[in-house]
C-alpha cells in the first residue's frame, strides 16, 4: 500500500501559501483557519514527511473537528479519508485502513480510491479473490477521481507485486489495458451510465448502473454503500428491434437518469389512475428514468418496490 494520492500535492501547494514554515506556525492566515483546516495541513506535512503516526493522530483529529463542524473542502476530506488510511496501511494496521475506507465509502460510494486501497488491503493480506472485486470497483468509477488526480497503476503498486505470476490478476490487468486503450480507438466502448440515488428511502445513497449487452440493457441497482454483501437487483429490456412489447425500448441506445418521486398517492393516481405494486410515493428518495436516445417512445420509470423489496418499473 505505497500509493501517493496525487491530489496531495495540489494541497501541499496550499500548504506552502499558508504555513510558509513550521517555525511559523503562528503566521496570521494560518491562524485564520478552522481547526479541523489547521490539523489536515499539518498533517499532510507529516504525511509528506513520511511521519506517519503523528499524521494519523493529526489527521484524526481533524475528521472529527470536521464530523462535529464540516469546514473542509469536498477535495480536502477525500485527501484526508484517503491519506490517514494510506498512514494505517503503511503502519501495518491493516483492520483500520479497511475501516477507514469503508468510512470514506459509506459517505462516497463513487471514489475510486476508497476501493482501490481496499483492494491493496486485500492484497497484503494476499486475498486475492476480493483484491480482484475491489480493483473491478475502483476501474468501474475511475472517471470519478479528483482534479488532478491519476488513477493508479496496479502493475507498478508494491501491493500487487505478489499477484503478477497469477493468471486471473493478469488477466485482470490486461482487461484494465484493453479499455483504456479502446478510449482512443475509433470504436467508442459502451461504458454504460452510473448514477447515484437513495433509492430505497433508507438514507444511504445507492448505485445504479445501467449498460447496453447486445440486444439487452441491463438496470442494475446496489444498495449502498457498495460491499461484498450489498444487495443487488436487475431489470433488463429488450433494445435495438422494433418495440414489440410494453418492456421495449424503441431504440438503439438507451439512458438513466435520476428523477423525482410522486410526493403522494393523489399526484400519482391524477396521472395513472392506479399506484404500481410496491411503490410507495416519497419526496425524501429517488427514482430512475430509462429512455431511449432520440426515441420517441415512453419512458420506464423505475423504482423500488417495498412489497418485493427489488427493483421495479412502470411506464404509461
Amino acid at each position: 500500500m505505497n500509493t501517493i494520492s496525487k491530489a496531495l500535492g495540489a494541497v501541499l501547494i496550499q500548504i506552502t501559501l499558508v504555513v510558509p514554515a513550521l517555525c511559523q506556525i503562528n503566521d496570521s492566515a494560518f491562524s485564520k483557519l478552522s481547526p479541523a483546516n489547521q490539523d489536515f495541513l499539518l498533517a499532510g506535512i507529516c504525511y509528506q514527511a513520511g511521519q506517519y503516526d503523528k499524521a494519523i493522530l493529526l489527521f484524526q483529529e481533524a475528521l472529527e473537528l470536521d464530523t462535529a463542524n464540516p469546514s473542509l473542502s469536498d477535495t480536502y476530506w477525500h485527501v484526508l479519508i484517503d491519506n490517514l488510511g494510506m498512514s494505517y496501511g503503511i503502519t501495518g494496521n491493516l483492520d483500520k485502513a479497511e475501516e477507514i475506507f469503508r468510512y470514506g465509502l459509506s459517505k462516497d460510494t463513487a471514489y475510486p480510491l476508497f476501493y482501490y486501497n481496499i483492494a491493496c488491503a486485500y492484497a497484503e493480506r494476499e486475498n486475492l479473490d476480493s483484491t480482484i472485486v475491489y480493483l473491478k470497483r475502483a476501474y468501474t468509477f475511475k472517471a470519478n477521481m479528483l482534479e488532478g488526480e491519476q488513477f493508479p497503476d496496479p502493475a507498478e503498486d508494491g501491493s500487487f507485486q505478489r499477484f503478477m505470476k497469477e493468471e486471473r490478476f493478469l488477466s485482470l490487468l490486461a482487461q484494465f489495458k484493453q479499455e483504456s486503450e479502446s478510449v482512443y480507438s475509433s470504436e467508442k466502448p459502451n461504458y454504460g451510465d452510473t448514477v447515484i440515488v437513495d433509492i430505497n428511502c433508507d438514507g444511504v445513497m445507492d448505485i445504479a448502473f445501467g449498460i447496453k449487452r447486445d440486444s439487452i440493457y441491463e438496470l442494475t441497482v446496489v444498495l449502498g454503500p457498495l460491499t461484498d454483501s450489498s444487495m443487488r437487483s436487475t431489470i433488463e429490456f429488450s433494445i435495438g428491434s422494433p418495440a414489440l412489447s410494453q418492456s421495449d425500448i424503441c431504440g438503439k441506445e438507451a439512458r438513466v437518469e435520476v428523477e423525482a418521486l410522486y410526493g403522494s398517492d393523489e399526484e400519482m393516481m391524477s396521472e395513472l389512475d392506479y399506484i404500481p405494486d410496491g411503490y410507495v410515493a416519497s419526496e425524501r428518495c429517488k427514482g430512475l428514468v430509462v429512455f431511449a436516445v432520440g426515441g420517441e417512445c415512453d419512458r420506464f420509470h423505475c423504482y423500488w418496490n417495498r412489497e418485493s423489496n427489488c427493483l421495479d418499473w412502470w411506464r404509461l
